[in-house]
């Protein structure tokens, strides 16, 4: 669906009697109906996007060119608690699957979600499993009561984060009229407190954000972000370097030096200079302690998805798992020679294509969007691993439920859209804690934020009891 644009009537007038500039008397900010209506008709609807985009600029959630949706996605919190520990399951169980499935053999195990580089695979002689927090962003989309999670994210670098400066915005709306009708988790109290627990037993140990030398020259935004999130919630001034800056920067500090981590086991496999050798050799002598496990690039594979349905489909998991698994993530499969035929003989419309280790939308093709003749091309380019796509897999079409939203482009141009949503719940150290909304303005099947789909943030909707109350 091509979503049209809102005309230059804005503002629009007030449906009831105003109370102090927020909020109609007559209705309360708490479901997602109430914030459309809200921005919809609220006389100053204009100056609070215009806040809600500049929280969100500097707090690096969105970039400068792209659209912000400003009416919050909302959350019932008795089918969250129970998501919630549903997801916290299938972690557990994706970090379980080098022994699930392959006798512990990590070597085995990165072969087989994809990754077959010889420096990659020499990297992971001596890691330790637990070496490291996994921070994990699961992409679900919500269909009734159930959430289908499409990929699970792992590592340091989770698009989203630091949204904490949003949520303070709309509370600020709400607190206007009285005592806010909805509440929020935060990803950045969560994280901060992993990462204080994973360095519990060091005295003084200083916080530091790393990321690729070469990444964050081409864009400082996600490890400035990291560490402005990081400072406010540890309440220590928290560096954000290149990868290359760190023997100085231990050179330049006393104590512990607790490390967070932007990149991956990729970045330093494909670094053609030494200069991540230091930071290897300190993590092994103890001087850095490593915050997120490099091991999180591996369990970020779409090729995961597959296993957990080769786990549960083998026994290797017991039976409350295996349901868990068939219930909350689509049928998934590896794509190779020798189920080649079976697989093209599957739907093309119901089916989405995906590289297994392709990130940002890339490598994605919907085949409701493809003719026949390019679909089979795709699919087979996609059974040979070592071509250009890649390992691959096939995942069984989500859509997700269509949600009225408003949307700000950075013209100021309002857009509606009732599209469906991809939500990024962010589970870190087992925990769920908040996340944020992505939704397409331009009916494409890829719903990211680097081809024009809108990204904001969710809250979580007061229980009924709650809602009888008066605004102040």
């Amino acid at each position: 669906m091509l979503d049209s644009a809102r005309s230059d009537e804005y503002p629009r007038p007030c449906c009831g009697r105003f109370n102090g500039g927020f909020q109609c008397e007559e209705r309360k900010i708490a479901g997602n109906n109430d914030w459309v209506d809200f921005f919809d008709l609220d006389d100053d609807a204009e100056q609070h996007a215009a806040n809600l985009r500049k929280a969100g600029l500097n707090a690096g959630l969105i970039r400068p060119d792209w659209t912000l949706q400003i009416t919050p996605y909302m959350l019932d919190p008795d089918n969250t608690a129970a998501m919630a520990a549903v997801y916290a399951t299938l972690q557990q169980t994706i970090a379980q699957l080098p022994e699930l499935l392959f006798d512990g053999d990590m070597v085995a195990f990165a072969r087989a979600v994809g990754f077959t580089d010889d420096g990659q695979l020499a990297l992971l002689d001596g890691l330790a499993r637990d070496d490291g927090l996994l921070p994990c962003r699961w992409d679900v989309c919500q269909q009734g009561t159930h959430w289908l999670a499409m990929e699970a994210n792992f590592g340091g670098a989770l698009g989203g984060l630091p949204y904490d400066a949003l949520q303070q915005v709309y509370d600020r709306i709400q607190a206007a009229a009285g005592q806010p009708l909805d509440r929020w988790l935060s990803a950045g109290t969560a994280l901060a407190d992993a990462l204080q627990r994973r360095a519990s037993d060091l005295t003084d140990p200083c916080f530091v954000v790393v990321d690729d030398a070469g990444q964050m020259a081409q864009s400082p935004l996600t490890a400035r972000a990291a560490a402005a999130l990081l400072k406010e919630h540890l309440g220590d001034d928290v560096h954000a370097i290149g990868h290359d800056a760190l023997p100085a920067f231990l050179d330049q500090t006393d104590g512990p030096v607790v490390t967070f981590e932007l990149f991956t086991l990729r970045d330093i496999a494909r670094a053609v200079d030494s200069r991540y050798q230091p930071y290897l050799a300190a993590c092994r002598s103890g001087r850095v302690r490593r915050g997120v496990n490099l091991l999180c690039d591996l369990y970020m594979s779409k090729a995961v998805l597959a296993l957990l349905h080769r786990a549960a489909d083998e026994g290797r998991v017991d039976g409350a798992t295996a349901a868990m698994i068939r219930q909350a993530v689509p049928p998934t499969h590896i794509v190779s020679a020798a189920n080649l035929n079976a697989l093209a003989r599957l739907p093309k419309d119901r089916h989405v294509l995906k590289s297994a280790i392709g990130h940002g939308g890339s490598g994605v093709f919907c085949g409701w969007e493809q003719d026949a003749d390019h679909w089979a091309t795709l699919l087979a380019q996609a059974a040979d691993s070592a071509g250009k796509l890649g390992l691959c897999v096939l995942q069984a079409r989500v859509q997700g439920e269509c949600r009225e939203t408003i949307s700000l482009t950075p013209q100021g141009q309002w857009i509606d859209s009732d599209a469906p949503q991809v939500l990024g719940i962010f589970q870190i150290d087992g925990r769920f804690c908040g996340g944020g909304v992505r939704q397409s303005i331009q009916g494409s099947g890829i719903v990211n934020a680097a081809q024009s789909a809108a990204v904001g943030v969710f809250r979580e909707a007061p229980k009924p009891a709650t809602q009888t109350g008066t605004a102040a």
